[in-house]
């Protein structure tokens, strides 16, 4: 099962990145039109960027300027202050995909580990604790290369994961009360 749902979510990750990178790559070359068809418009442009960031007039020239005789500078301008993007493409769909599968499988097995060695009633409880462990650690690892606050991040990852675990198996209970 968790295999199969690791499939799924590699399959989701997969389409949504490629429909991001596609649409990414559309209006880069949106702008790449624009800037080979208009030069002086997207120049324009630029000095409203610069005299925004309150530049003078003649540092707004000069970087104008400078900027607009390599039209990939240009365009790596207009991707940031006109798109509101990043200039650099988003990544592999595939290399997304993959992570997701490996990653999904990964954390799904965590919390079955224990079913192997152990009798159901007797597993509950490690699972909790193992599921945990690794909900704490994950943070903890996002964390220390994001915010740097890695106790912060662990506890985070998980007692919000756990409370979705909590808020998902009373629903389930709900639901098979009412259904049975």
């Amino acid at each position: 099962l968790v295999a199969v749902e690791a499939l799924s979510m590699s399959v989701g990750e997969y389409l949504s990145s490629k429909s991001e990178a596609e649409l990414w790559q559309k209006r880069m070359d949106e702008e790449k039109k624009e800037i080979k068809e208009e030069p002086e418009r997207e120049r324009v442009e630029l000095e409203g960027f610069y005299r925004e960031k309150g530049l003078q007039e003649k540092e707004v020239q000069y970087v104008t300027n400078l900027v607009a005789a390599r039209p990939e500078w240009v365009l790596e301008e207009m991707a940031v202050h006109e798109l509101k993007m990043s200039p650099v493409p988003p990544h592999s769909p595939l290399r997304g995909a993959f992570f997701m599968l490996f990653f999904y499988i990964a954390g799904g097995v965590v919390p079955i580990l224990p079913y192997f060695f152990l009798d159901v009633q007797r597993s509950i409880l490690p699972s909790i604790v193992a599921t945990a462990g690794a909900l704490f650690v994950v943070g903890g690892f996002k964390a220390r290369y994001t915010t740097g606050k890695w106790i912060k991040g662990g506890c985070e990852m998980m007692f919000l994961s756990l409370a979705a675990a909590t808020i998902g198996y009373a629903v389930g209970q709900i639901v098979t009360r009412f259904t049975a």
